[in-house]
């Protein structure tokens, strides 16, 4: 049996009063406490915090600061402020846990997407209570999330529900506001969010237009290409083992690095402490399924996440800081195993280098002439599109504008995609790690943007693999505008997200190059103005290179057979 108590008041430092639920054993003893602070309702997770509590802990679920039952005003975690004030209520709060009358003192903080960023947020300022942290879906950089590039179609999104919610708090009842609409999403996903997506220029877009949230979405513009989080300037104040979770189709999957720099910049003694967890997921963890979207992976690629968290914490708070397996552990698509490592990526992984040729014609998939090959090209013709802003290629994504593993034959027939493929593979290629693309190209704009997606181009489909964006003016630097001579080829190396594939005998490795990938990043209006303000759109006439020192190639770490 499990006691629940709900909108247990706990006072901040500056007075103001979070509120949180409460999940434990109905025995009177004492047990490690199991924290979560979010801003999407406490309640949501209120299953998990029974079961977890029938586990053998305490449970403390809350609302931070200025969301759902909490008090005060909510500042979201792209303004400056947030990083001290979030981590101050963290200190608070993780103190508040270790002094509650049924804690044995010990305190684990788990949690995804917003709810990882404030445990980090937390963990830098070293409360002596906090004894481990089990983080999903988060990136030691804001920038590598957002490469820069605004990211309308989640973003706007998330300001919508945010601005329903915060004005359910005007109508208020002994603290607690009135539930949100539940329809929301469904709203804005086939009313709202096909207006609203295409309106220029942004920073005209009318306050209704996100039910209250537009000053959110307004300061996100101004700072689209300022690093606001910065987590690897404070690794090294992290003083607890902690557990990394990420999905291949997460658009958070840099949380690989983010456990690499962790493990380079903590303390020695805990370096082989920390863990990462990767498979063939998106952001959220519903998404934690054995086949998204259009991937397959024989019903082997799912996770149980609440018993992922126990296993964890188990370990950590009542075996005795058990040892666990290898630190990495990661599921391989198209092998359908998982496997594990010391390290990620792996040692044994070696890079390959793939080159584009084609007789100039690498468009439109059905007359393509795009190949890929290791020889290097030798004088080739360079293919050419038109990019227009105002016919974007369109993201294939999930109905939450979340990443996933789609069909992107949808997109094979237009014109300002290109295409190269390699050879009908004879055997497995097991592709493990950061794919990147050394891209020589050229336009007769000032700026745009180049996207390079990874796909398993099979009999039937043709499933990404991987992606990467580059706004060229951020090229060298976000810090520094550079934008480009026209006409002039340039050198864009662009990272593709981390990913462990391996491509089956019978298929193809195929890499597109476009320049645009909409809505998930906001279209490049090829100009020298801020996209925010400007409503002018340009069509760039855009030029792929791969001649003889041009040549662009694909960089892929593959994992030697013998090894995988």
């Amino acid at each position: 049996m499990n006691i629940i108590q709900e909108n247990v008041e706990m006072a901040m430092s500056d007075g103001t009063v979070l509120r949180a639920d409460v999940y434990r054993p109905d025995d009177g003893n004492k047990y490690p406490v199991l924290f979560r602070r979010t801003p999407y309702r406490k309640e949501g997770w209120g299953p998990f915090g029974r079961r977890l509590a029938e586990a053998g802990y305490v449970v403390i679920i809350q609302d931070i600061r200025g969301r759902g039952a909490s008090d005060g005003e909510f500042i979201w975690s792209f303004a400056d402020e947030a990083q001290t004030v979030e981590g101050l209520d963290g200190y608070d709060s993780v103190e508040w846990c270790g002094r509650y009358e049924y804690s044995n003192g010990a305190v684990g903080t788990w949690g995804h997407s917003y709810d990882g960023w404030s445990q980090l947020r937390t963990a830098a300022l070293q409360p002596p209570s906090l004894a481990t942290m089990h983080i999903a879906g988060i990136t030691a950089r804001f920038l590598d999330m957002t490469r820069g590039i605004l990211d309308p179609g989640r973003r706007m999104e998330w300001c919508y529900t945010l601005g329903a919610d915060l004005a359910n708090r005007q109508t208020v009842t002994a603290g607690v506001p009135v539930d949100r609409d539940k329809k929301l999403t469904d709203r804005w996903a086939n009313f709202e969010r096909g207006k609203w997506l295409w309106f220029l220029p942004l920073a005209e877009l009318p306050e209704h237009a996100l039910t209250g949230a537009s000053k959110f979405f307004q300061d996100y513009l101004a700072r689209v290409n300022v690093e606001v989080w910065g987590f690897d300037q404070v690794l090294d104040k992290v003083q607890v083992p902690t557990a990394f979770l990420t999905g291949w189709w997460d658009r958070f999957s840099d949380t690989a690095k983010l456990y690499n720099n962790l493990v380079a910049a903590g303390p020695a003694e805990l370096a082989a402490r920390h863990t990462l967890l990767m498979g063939p997921w998106s952001h959220n963890p519903d998404t934690f399924v054995p086949d998204l979207g259009d991937a397959e992976t024989g019903g082997q690629g799912g996770l149980d996440y609440l018993q992922t968290l126990v296993d964890w914490f188990d370990a950590r708070l009542k075996n005795d800081d058990a040892a666990l397996a290898e630190p990495v552990r990661y599921f391989n698509v198209g092998e359908n195993a998982w496997r594990t490592s010391p390290a990620w990526p792996p040692a044994a992984v070696v890079e390959q280098s793939l080159f584009l040729h084609s007789g100039g014609s690498a468009a439109n998939l059905d007359g393509a002439d795009g190949t890929l090959s290791a020889p290097a090209p030798g004088d080739e013709p360079a293919d050419q599109y038109s990019y227009d802003p105002r016919d974007p290629v369109m993201s294939l994504m999930l109905d939450d504008s979340h990443h996933a593993p789609k069909d992107q034959s949808p997109n094979d027939s237009r014109p300002d995609v290109l295409h190269y493929q390699g050879p009908v593979l004879t055997a497995p290629v097991d592709v493990t790690g950061t794919p990147r693309v050394r891209l020589w190209a050229s336009t007769d704009a000032p700026d745009t943007d180049w996207v390079v997606r990874l796909i398993d181009a099979g009999p039937d489909s043709a499933i990404n693999v991987c992606s990467g964006i580059m706004r060229a003016r951020y090229r060298n630097s976000y810090e520094k505008e550079e934008f480009l001579v026209p006409g002039t080829p340039t050198e864009f190396v662009i990272d593709m997200s981390v990913t462990s594939y391996s491509f089956q005998p019978g298929h193809r490795i195929r890499l597109d190059i476009t320049s645009s990938d909409f809505p998930n990043f906001d279209r490049n209006h090829n100009t020298e103005h801020d996209f925010a303000v400007s409503a002018e759109l340009r069509t760039a006439r855009q030029t792929v290179h791969h001649s003889q020192g041009l040549a662009t190639e694909l960089v892929l770490p593959v994992m030697p057979a013998q090894e995988a």
